[in-house]
């Protein structure tokens, strides 16, 4: 809709303020020193301590390496840990605006292949993940995927992984 150059800027620059929230996050997570990031980006962090600190237990990876040699997918999770817990998949996002949940259904796609190849990796049962969100203008938002819709999304998940293949 509003044309390539302008589409290309905005996605370099939602691509480089979501790397720099991914890193102050994963800095803040590992007890490391926080500096040099610009003002919207600390705030980002400011907006999403609260959830970390209070529903986030033990962390078991940051930036998790993750392969399905079943489905023969991979790809790095934001983070595996307790949320009030329950061994989830964490995945961390930015945006342009704030969204709704029915727009999000390929996150909660993202959250299921992540925690079927965690699965099948390590041997864990993981059925539940959790989407963060900062907008650019720093609402937070949630997004939850529960154990009772996760089957749901595998499904669809499983579907999507099929016909990739027989493309």
């Amino acid at each position: 809709r509003v044309g390539e150059e302008t589409a290309n800027r905005i996605g370099h620059q939602a691509s480089g303020r979501g790397t720099q929230v991914h890193a102050i996050v994963e800095k803040y997570l590992n007890n490391e020193e926080i500096d040099g990031y610009l003002p919207h980006v600390r705030q980002s962090l400011e907006n999403l301590r609260p959830i970390l600190d209070s529903r986030i237990g033990t962390i078991y990876g940051l930036e998790v390496p993750l392969y399905s040699t079943h489905l023969g997918v991979a790809g790095r999770c934001d983070c595996v840990a307790e949320f009030d817990g329950v061994p989830s998949i964490v995945d961390f996002k930015t945006s342009r605006k704030p969204k709704k949940k029915e727009w999000v259904e390929d996150y909660f796609l993202q959250l299921v292949a992540y925690a079927e190849a965690h699965n099948e990796v390590y041997g864990t049962n993981i059925k539940e993940g959790h989407i963060f969100m900062c907008s650019r203008d720093l609402n937070y938002q949630q997004f939850d995927l529960e154990p009772s819709h996760y089957d749901y999304y595998l499904d669809k998940w499983l579907k999507r992984v099929e016909q990739f293949y027989k493309l």
